[in-house]
């Protein structure tokens, strides 16, 4: 077993393709100088029906929304939309989205963070998501959509990130 330094990933006895991405991908940990988040905006948002659905809420409650632009070497690598139950995480400001959400959730506020669900699919960019992430409409995102579960079971926070397919690898 190898451990890089340089982040949390461990190898096991990898073939030289697949530890040559291994290594690439460590450079772009996101304790490295090269990853900047942008926080666009903090703010309450009343749920739409599609979020609700997705989170087993009614249509309408009130929760924290965020929105980040993730850039790696000056590149637009990724948009995040996030939502936190405020029942659950019942205060977030600007200084504690700028580091872990997650951490804060367990360590100050006690939380038991469970388990997630997460989908990945690709899906052509709309006007919006283009224009933030530096590519044309239409253009092809790759997407990550993650609900996360406290111990209990109950649904506390949902994620969509969409990565700029020119800057996007997976290591499976």
């Amino acid at each position: 077993m190898n451990e890089n330094k340089n982040s949390n990933i461990v190898a096991f006895r990898l073939d030289p393709h697949k530890k040559k991405l291994l290594q690439e991908r460590s450079k772009y940990d996101a304790s490295s100088d090269m990853v900047h988040e942008n926080i666009r905006v903090l703010t309450e948002k009343k749920l739409k029906e599609e979020i609700a659905n997705k989170m087993l809420c009614e249509v309408g409650k009130k929760l924290y929304y965020i929105i980040r632009l993730i850039k790696i070497d000056n590149n637009f690598f990724a948009v995040e939309y996030t939502y936190y139950d405020k029942d659950v995480v019942v205060y977030l400001n600007k200084e504690i989205i700028e580091d872990s959400i997650f951490k804060y959730i367990q360590n100050v506020l006690n939380v038991k963070i469970g388990f997630s669900d997460r989908i990945v699919y690709c899906e052509k960019l709309n006007s919006y998501d283009a224009k933030l992430l530096n590519l044309s409409r239409n253009s092809p995102s790759l997407v990550n959509e993650n609900l996360n579960y406290l111990k209990n079971g109950n649904i506390f926070n949902f994620s969509k990130i969409i990565y700029n397919y020119k800057y996007t690898k997976l290591l499976i």
